[in-house]
């Protein structure tokens, strides 16, 4: 029996039939025409020398007969021994093919695989193995749908089954589950008579080669990217090159073509501008620069540039300075502080470049100094302020920020105000510095204020002098002598105004550059934090009115369940009871019914208590013994279980109302539990004086529970525990299954001789 199996392109092939018998006669067709042409060839080749030596007259009376013949029998059998011989020693062609191609497929640095017609792995090579990770024995059987999946190893089939040929990019999974990105090429190999036999897939990683080509592709846009960047850095630079080579080659051409033009514009420019010498003697100086120095030109040529520098700032002066002259730069600038005669210090910015003579000799500087004394002092005091205001929030901003803000803006006094929501008009200061101190704060009205201009035009508002002279002086400003005011107001985020922010001085004000853009920026600042403040107070009282409402949520739920709904259950017993009597006694059956009418009656009173939230409250002993009495009888009317009730009036008194209330409350959660779920025969209700506390106890001989495992969902435990806790003691129950419960609750009090 011959076992078939479909081949990868569907069809159904057998191997070729071989017998004994095909064999036996294939050999004899190849042997006897070999045996012919050897010993044809042996006759021809060896039986004429034989001849010969027969012939001769010298070996005639040796040789004989025998001799002759086994001479002719062994060299027939040497010369087809060597023939055979070199038979076997010449290989077939196809044999060194065969060979040639079981070389290449050990040695192949790329991984091979013959499948099957079938499309089973036949053999693989080492590589095919080192990459894929399976072993021969794993291997041989499956489909390389294991390894490349469904849907490539159908694709593979479907092109191999219709051209013999397959070529594409794959993901190859390994044994270990990585992945593997490979170049799959496949060919059908076909017999002499052109029926497919099997099938060859040639596998090559491709991981070094897709990463070298992901790294050379980022690499190329790299480059093209820094190419880009650097050939526009050199466009803009040849650009800027240019511009600045034009300009100066015009005003180099300004300058050689009117020394007047220079003069003009030397003694009439807005910065300081001089001559001066390679030692620092000036030669030159203009109007500017001798307002800034606070020197007559006279003065300022008889004197050098160290002399009016701030020491601090002399040596980097003339390092500069020295660095020109030696050609390693051609001008220098830098911020120095110059001596005033009148013994301040002046901030300028100072521009120097060396004018040369046309052999190169340095001739003389050309100095310009520029005054940034206002803002340097800007600077300084937005860095201040800055520093001071950073870290911190609320109150202390605001505090920390108006003791800050006069020395930086040279004024002695500042304030931040609130505008009072529902009340127009009126401003409350939440800060004033008052010169050397904090002022206290006040509510003001705005009216025939300087405030009053800022709110109603919603703008900064600034009055230079004269305040106190034309403006009311309110008494919160009352003593500081205002001459001068600058107010700017304060917005949230949606610009609606919250209040504002104002300086004050005893002295005339001008405004210094940047002062007003630096009062805009703390303005904004303040007004976001104003803002934070109101948001905050707003989220503490919503916070304050959110607890008080659960608190009151917490108690009324209490309150209904601990008392109205015993209530209403205890009537429903009593309601129970007269039931049952009517059969038996309907003279107790009224009564008991005339009971419980008046138990509803009270009902109704304790639900309009609670509709207005005046719940029932028991103020003295005197009720809270007649309650717990009641409580007793009532719910011994409906049941068939003996409840016992020892109320001590002393220890009754001893208790406060509220605390009375808590313990009426307490006892008649625990006696409606044991009546409904103890199945007692006995209960005791007690109240009594132990050891300086007033003990209430209820308990009975009934089931008992399970205390770790009772149910949590409902009110009555909680609602137990948590009034034991308002009467600042805890509840403790002693029970197990089967031995009956036992409620107790200390609320403690002083001893007394009574």
């Amino acid at each position: 029996m011959m076992l078939t199996r479909p081949d990868i392109d569907g069809q159904v092939r057998c191997p070729s039939k071989t017998t004994y018998w095909d064999a036996i006669g294939l050999g004899v067709l190849v042997l006897v025409p070999m045996g012919v042409m050897l010993s044809a060839t042996i006759f021809k080749e060896v039986v004429p020398f034989l001849v010969s030596l027969k012939s001769h007259a010298a070996l005639t009376p040796i040789l004989s007969d025998a001799a002759l013949f086994m001479t002719l029998s062994i060299m027939v059998l040497s010369w087809a021994a060597k023939s055979f011989t070199r038979v076997d020693r010449r290989p077939h062609p196809a044999e060194l093919t065969r060979d040639l191609y079981r070389h290449m497929f050990v040695h192949s640095k790329d991984s091979i695989v013959v499948i099957d017609l079938c499309g089973y792995y036949v053999e693989q090579n080492l590589q095919h193995e080192q990459l894929l990770g399976y072993t021969p024995q794993e291997l041989i059987g499956q489909t390389p749908a294991l390894t490349l999946g469904a849907n490539d190893f159908v694709r593979m089939r479907d092109e191999l089954s219709r051209t013999g040929m397959y070529r594409s990019e794959a993901l190859c999974r390994t044994k270990s589950g990585r992945r593997v990105c490979v170049d799959l090429s496949a060919f059908s190999v076909k017999d002499e008579e052109g029926h497919v036999v099997g099938h060859v897939c040639i596998t090559r990683d491709m991981t070094d080669q897709k990463r070298a080509e992901q790294i050379q592709h980022e690499a190329h846009h790299e480059l093209e990217r820094r190419v880009l960047e650097r050939t526009s850095a050199l466009m803009k630079t040849n650009e800027a090159l240019k511009v600045e080579a034009a300009e100066r080659r015009q005003a180099e051409e300004a300058l050689r073509e009117s020394e007047g033009r220079f003069r003009v514009i030397f003694n009439h420019a807005s910065v300081g501008i001089a001559e001066v010498q390679s030692d620092g003697r000036f030669l030159r100086a203009n109007a500017k620069l001798c307002e800034i120095l606070g020197r007559q030109e006279d003065v300022l040529l008889k004197m050098t540039f160290q002399e009016l520098t701030h020491p601090d700032d002399l040596p980097e002066n003339l390092a500069r300075l020295q660095e020109t002259l030696e050609g390693r730069r051609e001008s220098c600038s830098i911020e120095k502080r110059y001596l005033r005669s009148d013994g301040m210090d002046v901030w300028c910015r100072l521009s120097v470049s060396l004018v040369r003579t046309a052999g190169g000799t340095p001739r003389h500087f050309i100095s310009v100094a520029e005054d940034i004394s206002e803002r340097k002092r800007t600077t300084e005091a937005l860095r201040s302020i800055v520093a001071a205001t950073a870290s911190v929030t609320d109150e202390d901003f605001f505090s920390s920020f108006v003791a800050h803000l006069p020395p930086a803006m040279g004024v002695r006094y500042a304030f931040v105000g609130e505008l009072l929501d529902g009340k127009a008009g009126f401003v409350r200061t939440l800060v004033i510095w008052a010169g050397n101190t904090y002022g206290e704060n006040k509510l003001y009205e705005v009216h025939g204020m300087p405030c009053a201009h800022v709110l109603a035009q919603c703008q900064p508002y600034f009055h230079p002098q004269g305040v106190h002279r034309r403006f009311r002086i309110d008494s919160v400003f009352a003593g500081m002598q205002i001459e001068s005011y600058y107010g700017v107001p304060l917005r949230d985020r949606e610009g609606r105004v919250l209040g504002v922010l104002a300086v004050m001085h005893d002295q005339p004000l001008s405004l210094f550059p940047g002062m007003e853009q630096m009062l805009a920026v703390f303005a904004a600042r303040a007004g976001i934090e104003l803002e934070r403040k109101r948001t905050l107070e707003a989220l503490r009282f919503s916070d304050l009115a959110l607890r008080q409402l659960i608190e009151e949520r917490e108690q009324l739920a209490q309150d209904l369940h601990d008392g109205i709904i015993q209530s209403i259950y205890a009537a429903a017993l009593g309601l129970e009871e007269a039931r049952r009597l009517v059969p038996e006694n309907a003279t107790a059956a009224v009564g008991q019914m005339t009971t419980v009418v008046g138990d509803l009656n009270s009902l109704i009173v304790d639900v309009r208590n609670h509709i207005v939230r005046k719940p029932r409250e028991i103020k003295n002993g005197q009720q809270l013994k007649l309650a717990l009495e009641r409580l007793v009888r009532v719910s011994h009317m409906s049941t068939a279980m003996q409840i016992v009730a020892a109320v001590d009036r002393a220890a009754a008194d001893r208790l406060l109302p509220g605390e009375a209330t808590h313990v009426y409350y307490i006892a008649a959660e625990a006696l409606s539990n044991a009546v409904r779920h103890a199945g007692a025969g006995h209960c005791l209700l007690a109240l009594r004086l132990v050891s300086g506390a007033v003990r209430l106890e209820v308990s009975d001989n009934g089931s008992g529970f399970d205390p770790s495992g009772v149910h949590r969902e409902g009110h009555g435990l909680s609602n137990l525990s948590s009034r034991a806790v308002k009467l600042g003691t805890t509840l403790r129950i002693s029970t197990s299954p089967g031995t009956g419960a036992r409620l107790i609750i200390d609320v403690p009090k002083e001893p007394r001789d009574d």
